[in-house]
């Protein structure tokens, strides 16, 4: 019963459906030794046109095997299975005949055989499909061919294997009224031989050769036609080492090319498709390092970026007219620093030019801890530890030199790249977790540079942080962060968002827990910017004088009040994006502003959440907002 509007009583004829399903399955030996048995099955469904099961209960290829319309319209159905399947051992045969009917709208009949054998190393499968059906409200027969075989040897023991495989999928559809094949038609056959080795648990590889060949139809004829070829050589495997390196790596060479008559549809190519993944850990695993390198290729179509506009706090963004012509541009939308001007959502736009690239990924981590691997207690050594990780994902165009294989660049600087993002952080710790003191040193390097159809947006952020914590009393800490670096923008489309920013900051702050329950932090913070680029040489300092207040009571409730006084004296062009970048949408002079977050735990699995933040800058009228969440716990 699936009612879809319970409160009203016009509709209802659809609400049930009844569905049938019935099964016979009979196992008996053909002989005295019972080892060879024949085992028969046979099943019917039928299903009402209004009929809804609570769950997925056929198999997820259902519509592609019988080569029906994901959106064809359910009818009274009726599915029937029938196999008998002669079994000894590993050995077996097996005939499956089934029949599906959708009303009168479809009707088709399958044929599936399957052979499986296995003696001294070699094995044999064999698999057949044929399926043909009739499809009244498309007017086409289909005729669908799909077989499978794969036969393998092992050799010395079952530690090499060689084999082959086949396979191939032809699928025609011809309409009926007129005696033409449908344009959908097509058929494949692929073949592969391969070698495998495992010599040992801890080494292992597999290579292989195979080859594809399609069929399709042309615009302007009716029959299948040879299309494409491509060629792949494979080469995998996994090496471990005493428990301390493991090695993994796949790579694909593939050549792809096309028949004369389809040049002018399709572009041929050769592409290289592989990935390498390293884990090594040495001293006691106090050096660990991860490697993983990824190369692939392929094509994606250009993208644009429009700004929708939603309703005020559900989007991302925010609109500024910097030529106060009350025209949205592209290049006018910034990230929103505060919620409530949040009134617009940035989507991708995709079109149809596609454009070949080739795209290599680098990750990589070390990590450092002396106190797994020097034993001397007293050692200074074994207070210090160092974090490296950086990430490299770039997409260069491909412009036609057949080099498959691209190097990481480390810079970006390329102007083939059409998508770079780079993040570098390196992290030196001493007295890492001491109570009393610790002392952190990070360098941090942030590059992204993105080619849209308006143009090229690249970004830099380069900074050296370090924070110092001394504590006072059990009760009472002293921290001091400092900032220094580099942001710059430099965007094809309007230079008039270019920047290069100098900045520095130091933040002394004041942590005071007078229990397990509540904390104090009183916190200053001076900062300098600095625009480097054109005549004007914008500058801005910040006095942020701030109170954080955090509040626990044990599972039930936290309460977190933040109050910042923020004094800035900002020099330069007003209402530009160069302000807007440096402010952070904060004005010139005197800035207020403070926020409320309260959570309850109402039930063991519903919290709710009360937030409030407002803010007053000198020149604008106050803003308050607030907002209440419900949140369920699953």
């Amino acid at each position: 019963n699936n009612d879809k509007n319970r409160f009203s009583s016009i509709g209802n004829d659809d609400n049930t459906g009844l569905g049938l399903f019935a099964k016979i399955n009979d196992v008996r030996p053909l002989n005295v030794n019972q080892d060879i048995t024949l085992e028969s099955l046979f099943s019917y469904e039928f299903t009402q046109k209004d009929f809804q099961a609570l769950n997925p209960y056929r198999n997820p290829e259902f519509i592609r095997d019988w080569n029906l319309e994901s959106t064809q319209t359910k009818n009274n159905q009726q599915l029937f299975n029938g196999s008998l399947k002669l079994k000894k051992g590993n050995h077996y045969l097996n005939y499956t005949f089934s029949s599906f009917s959708d009303k009168t709208i479809y009707t088709g009949y399958k044929n599936l055989v399957e052979l499986n054998t296995k003696f001294n190393g070699l094995k044999i499968n064999l698999n057949g499909n044929w399926l043909n059906s009739t499809n009244t409200l498309n007017d086409e027969s289909v005729l669908f061919f799909r077989p499978r075989a794969r036969i393998s040897q092992s050799l010395f023991n079952e530690k090499w294997t060689i084999g082959a495989y086949f396979e191939k999928e032809r699928n025609i559809r011809d309409f009926i009224a007129v005696d033409s094949l449908n344009a959908i038609s097509f058929d494949y056959e692929l073949s592969k031989v391969f070698i495998e080795n495992k010599t040992s648990d801890n080494l292992s590889f597999k290579m292989g050769v195979f080859q594809r060949k399609d069929f399709e139809v042309l615009p302007d004829n009716n029959e299948l036609t040879p299309s494409t070829t491509s060629i792949n050589y494979e080469f995998g495997g996994t090496w471990n080492t005493n428990k301390t390196s493991r090695l993994t790596w796949q790579m694909v060479l593939r050549n792809f090319m096309i028949e004369d008559a389809f040049l002018e549809l399709k572009n041929a190519n050769k592409t290289f498709i592989g990935n390498v993944d390293h884990k090594l850990q040495l001293l006691n695993k106090g050096l660990s390092l991860n490697t993983y390198y990824e190369s692939n290729s392929g094509q994606e179509p250009k993208i644009e970026f429009q700004f929708i506009k939603v309703q005020v706090g559900e989007g991302s963004y925010i609109w500024n007219d910097y030529n106060q012509d009350s025209i949205e541009q592209i290049n006018e939308f910034e990230i929103s620093p505060f919620s409530d001007q949040a009134a617009y959502e940035k989507i991708t736009v995709f079109n149809n030019e596609f454009i070949s690239t080739n795209r290599s990924i680098l990750n990589q981590t070390l990590k450092i801890n002396p106190k797994q691997f020097i034993k001397n207690n007293k050692s200074f050594f074994r207070n210090v530890q160092f974090n490296s990780r950086y990430r490299i994902d770039q997409k260069r165009l491909d412009d036609g030199d057949n080099s498959l294989f691209q190097f990481v660049s480390f810079s970006g600087d390329d102007e083939g790249f059409v998508a770079f993002n780079a993040a570098f952080d390196h992290s030196l710790f001493f007295y890492r977790g001491n109570p009393n003191f610790d002392f952190q040193l990070s360098y941090r390097t942030l590059k992204n540079k993105l080619l849209q159809i308006s143009g090229t947006d690249k970004r830099t952020n380069k900074s050296t942080y370090t924070r110092s914590r001394v504590n006072i009393k059990r009760r009472l800490d002293l921290l001091l962060e400092t900032n220094y670096g580099f942001k710059s923008r430099s965007l094809e489309i309007s230079s008039t968002q270019d920047f290069d920013i100098q900045f520095w900051n130091a933040i002394p702050q004041i942590n005071f827990r007078p229990n397990s329950k509540l904390r104090f932090v009183v916190k200053y913070k001076f900062e300098n910017n600095k625009n480097r680029l054109g005549s004007i040489n914008e500058t801005a300092t910040f006095h942020d004088g701030g109170l954080d207040l955090t509040w626990r009571q044990n599972q039930t409730s936290n309460l977190q009040f933040k109050f910042n006084y923020v004094l800035i004296d900002f020099s330069g062009s007003t209402n530009s994006p160069i302000e807007f970048e440096m402010l952070q949408g904060l004005k010139d002079g005197q800035n207020i502003l403070w926020q409320l977050n309260y959570t309850r735990r109402i039930s063991s699995s519903i919290d709710m959440i009360i937030n409030y933040n407002g803010r007053k800058s000198e020149g604008s009228r106050l803003v308050n907002t607030a907002g209440v969440q419900m949140r369920a716990i699953f």
